[in-house]
Formats: C-alpha cells, structure tokens, sequence
C-alpha cells in the first residue's frame, strides 16, 4: 500500500507523473480522540505553504448531507507566480495531470453501455480498419486490460516526445500515429502485470476517437464528463488567461520560476492529452468526483462498478487506485503531475464526500504538504461523524 508508482517522459524537466498510494495511512485517529478539536484547515495549509515554500496550496472538501445538500469548504493560500503577489483564489484552474485517466475511463465506459463497444472487444478489431500492420497478441487484449495498465504497455522514450513536440499535425492523425507505432509489435511487457502507462491511455483515446468521430477533447466535452462537470470551467493544457502557472526549480539556488502558458513547454504535449493535460476548478473537478459515490445516479451502477473494481489482487481499477483504510473505509484516490503542478483527488464513500488538493508547485518540494493536508482532511471528516 506505500507504493509510490512513477511513470512517464522525461524531456525538458517535463513529464507525466501519476502516483497511486494511501494518502491516508498511519492515521492516529482513534475512538479516545471523540473530544480532541479538530484541525484548523486553513491555518494548517497557510503553514505548509510557508514551512514547505509551496508557490501556492488549494484544498478543498465536498460531502453530500443526508438530506442532499452539498456542503463545500475551500482552504486557499500563496500566490498564482513566484514572482508575483497575486493570491490564488477558490475558482482558480489547476492542472491536474494523470487524474485525467479517471474521466477517460469514464468516456469510454460509457460509450460501452451505449453499446457502441463492448468490454471483450480486442485492440485489434477496434483498429483494423485503421492501421495496416497490427501484431496478432493484440487479437487477445482488451480495452480493459489498457485502462487498467494490464496490457503491457511500455512508454515511449524521449525520441518519441521530441517527435511529438515538433508534430503540427492535428491531433487525431498523431494519436493514430502513435496507435500505428505501438500495435506494430507485442506488447513490450508482460500483459497482466501491472505496468503503468500514459501511452496506454493514449490508445484509449484514439479509440474514442474512432468510436465517436471526434477528438478526445470534443470528445470530453460532448460526453458524460462533460455532462457531470458542465461546459465552463475546466479544459485542456496549461491554464490560460488570470490563472496560477505552474513552476519549476531554477537552474542555481532553491527559489522556482514560473513556466508560462505556452502549449508547449508549460505542459506535455498535446498529444498526451488522454493521459493527463486536464484542467479544472476545484468545483467542476467536484462535480466529477462526488458522480463515484454510491448515493449519486449520474453514472449507470453498472459502470461505476466496473470502473471501480481493481483485478484480482490488485489495487488499481480503471483510472482510479483503489484500497481499504482503517478508518476511513474504502477509498478511491489518483493523483498527478507533470512536474509542473500536483494534484491529487480522494473520493470517501464512508463519508459521503471527496477531498481535493492541488499546487502550482513541483511535486519534489510539494508532495508531502499535499499529502498532510489530504490526510487531515479526511480525519476532520471522520472528527465530524464522531460528533454528531
């Protein structure tokens, strides 16, 4: 369960990054604790932002009330740059890197209860049509087994990423491109071990975009997630416009230096789009995470199982990780980065709620501040229910 898993490119200090652990482990929480005040979020994250010289630090928390009612909390602080005295606000946009996967394994399911596919459908028959050479172990992998990084999929190396940065070809034609190169040959590595992959997820990709007709993004935004989170704000890529920017270290001494919002550069590029380029308020991302708790009905039950059932011994389903706490009870978690930003998203059945944290800061320096502030989230909630 402490597993820290990395995958990704690596090129220019840009790369995607995913981590799949229990952000919730070695909770001291107790029933000897009922009288024990809870923490002061805000205080706590204005602290981690200094002690951890965080650019800035976003929590937020979202539990569904017994009569329905949504209650939302946000706990805010730093500033949008470095270099800048600009405070972040509540409806700033955070990328939020391979929490991506979630809502792609989602599009996709979808499209598999409206019968357009099925589950069983191999790789091969999903690209036959489309690329002329296509080795025969794909005629035995499943779009599942893709989500799930069970169909051993390697990443490309930093040939391919350059190749991809230099492309001006429209996005459909490089994912194709990408498809073409990978299903030329086997599998890489051993399918049914899990291996995770950003390459896997661009296949999926490609695929709603052979399914549908249209790229992923309009695919995104015409589809369920897009239909949970509404048509404003979320989108793809670097934040545009007043938004915070992401940072990386400057070359000598400890300070960090703000990217930009350049496409390229500020994120991976495009084409990686299905594997983690999102963007979102902490409200729309919200609205996508409470669609997963069993009292919601936006997503048909069937799916939500599918895509929340690890396999056998494992504990990563279709875009989420997944695993048992003591005492918080089943979660479901994801986290992101492309070294840029970190994100991280923790959706709590047992009490009806999801917590959400992101930064515009590396994940080196801010992972551990992230995960305190998750973490105690989730035991305030717990000091909540104890109360009642």
């Amino acid at each position: 369960m402490g597993r820290l898993l990395k995958a990704g490119f690596v090129f220019l200090g840009v790369t995607s990054i995913a981590f799949i652990q229990p952000f919730l482990a070695q909770s001291t929480y107790g029933q000897e604790q009922k009288d024990v005040p809870q923490t002061d979020l805000q205080e706590l994250i204005d602290t981690l932002v200094q002690e951890k010289r965080l650019v800035s630090l976003a929590l937020s928390t979202h539990q569904r009330l017994d009569d329905g009612t949504l209650m939302s909390r946000h706990y805010i602080s730093g500033n949008r740059r470095a270099d800048e005295t600009t405070p972040i606000s509540d409806q700033d946009l955070w990328h939020i890197g391979s929490c991506t996967k979630a809502m792609t394994a989602l599009l996709y399911g979808d499209l598999v209860e409206q019968k357009r596919i099925s589950w069983t459908t191999s790789i091969a028959d999903i690209f036959k049509d489309l690329v002329n050479v296509i080795d025969p172990a794909w005629e035995n992998i499943t779009m599942e087994d893709v989500l799930a990084h069970r169909a051993g999929i390697n990443d490309f190396g930093p040939t391919w990423m350059i190749k991809r940065i230099m492309d001006e070809r429209d996005l459909k034609t490089q994912r194709l491109s990408t498809v073409s190169e990978l299903l030329a040959a086997p599998p890489e590595l051993p399918v049914g071990e899990f291996s995770y992959s950003n390459v896997g997820y661009i296949l999926s990709g490609k695929a709603i975009e052979v399914l549908t007709g249209k790229s992923w993004e309009e695919a995104m935004k015409s589809g369920l997630p897009g239909e949970i989170m509404g048509a404003d704000g979320w989108g793809f890529g670097p934040p545009q416009g007043d938004q915070p920017e992401g940072h990386r270290k400057a070359f000598f001494g400890k300070a960090l230096k703000p990217i930009g919002q350049a496409e390229i550069g500020a994120d991976n590029p495009p084409v990686l789009g299905p594997a983690g380029t999102v963007h979102t308020s902490h409200a729309n991302w919200a609205k996508f995470a409470l669609a997963f708790l069993p009292s919601d009905t936006q997503i048909n039950e069937s799916l939500k199982t599918k895509l929340l059932t690890p396999p056998e011994g494992g504990d990563y389903a279709l875009g989420w990780g997944i695993y048992e706490d003591e005492n918080h009870g089943l979660v479901y978690s994801h986290s992101g980065s492309n070294t840029l930003w970190l994100a991280t998203v923790m959706v709590l059945p047992e009490h009806n709620a999801v917590i959400l944290a992101s930064t515009n800061t590396p994940p080196k320096r801010s992972s551990a501040a992230l995960r305190k502030a998750v973490k105690t989230a989730a035991d305030n909630l717990t000091e909540t229910r104890l109360s009642e």
